[in-house]
C-alpha cells in the first residue's frame, strides 16, 4: 500500500495537478504550447524529485550513472536527431531525458514489488494523457504511438537499468516522428 501511496504522490499527482493546470487556467492563441510545455515539464521535474526522494527512502539505488555505450547511443541520437528536425533537437534532447527519468523513477520504485504489468498499467496510461495536453489536437495514432513508447520504454529499462540510452531512442524516434509530422506538426 505503502508503493501506491508513493505512486499516487510521486507520479499521478504531479500530472493531474499539470493538466487541471493547462485546461483551467486561461487559453490565449499565443505561446499555447510553450505555456502548456513549460506547466508539463515542471510537473515532471517534480515527479522526479518526490520519486527519487522515495527511491531513497527505500534504500534503492537509482542508476544514473551512464554505461559507455549508453553515451554513444545518445550522442549519436542528438547528431541523427539534428538531421530529422534541426535546432530543436537542443529543446528536444531535454524533453526526453525530463520524460524518461520521470517515466524510469517511478517504474524503477515499483518494479521490485509489482510484476512488469502492473508497473506499465500504472505508469503508461498517465504519459499518454499528459502528451495531448501539449497539442490538444490530436488523433488515435499518436495515442498508440504514446502507449506503444511507454510499454517498450519501461520494458526495457527493466533489462538494461540505462536512462540515457532510453532517452536516445525516445530522441531518435519522436525527432523522426516529428520529421514525418506524425507528432508535434507545428514544430517542422
Amino acid at each position: 500500500m505503502k508503493l501506491i501511496y508513493s505512486w499516487f504522490v510521486a507520479y499521478a499527482t504531479p500530472a493531474l495537478l499539470a493538466g487541471a493546470a493547462v485546461k483551467i487556467l486561461p487559453q490565449t492563441k499565443q505561446r499555447l504550447s510553450l505555456r502548456n510545455g513549460l506547466i508539463i515539464h515542471g510537473a515532471l521535474l517534480a515527479s522526479i524529485v518526490i520519486s527519487q526522494y522515495f527511491i531513497h527512502q527505500a534504500n534503492l539505488d537509482f542508476p544514473w550513472q551512464p554505461h559507455g555505450y549508453s553515451i554513444v547511443i545518445l550522442l549519436l541520437s542528438i547528431a541523427i536527431a539534428y538531421k530529422f528536425i534541426g535546432f530543436y533537437t537542443l529543446g528536444y534532447v531535454v524533453s526526453c531525458l525530463i520524460q524518461e527519468a520521470t517515466m524510469q523513477s517511478i517504474a524503477f520504485l515499483l518494479l521490485p514489488s509489482f510484476p512488469l504489468f502492473i508497473v506499465l498499467l500504472l505508469v503508461v496510461p498517465l504519459y499518454v494523457w499528459c502528451h495531448p495536453l501539449l497539442r490538444p489536437k490530436h488523433s488515435l495514432i499518436r495515442i498508440l504511438i504514446f502507449f506503444g513508447w511507454g510499454i517498450i520504454a519501461i520494458s526495457l529499462f527493466s533489462i538494461l537499468k540505462d536512462l540515457y540510452v532510453i532517452a536516445g531512442l525516445h530522441l531518435l524516434l519522436g525527432s523522426w516522428l516529428i520529421s514525418r509530422s506524425l507528432l508535434h506538426p507545428d514544430i517542422i
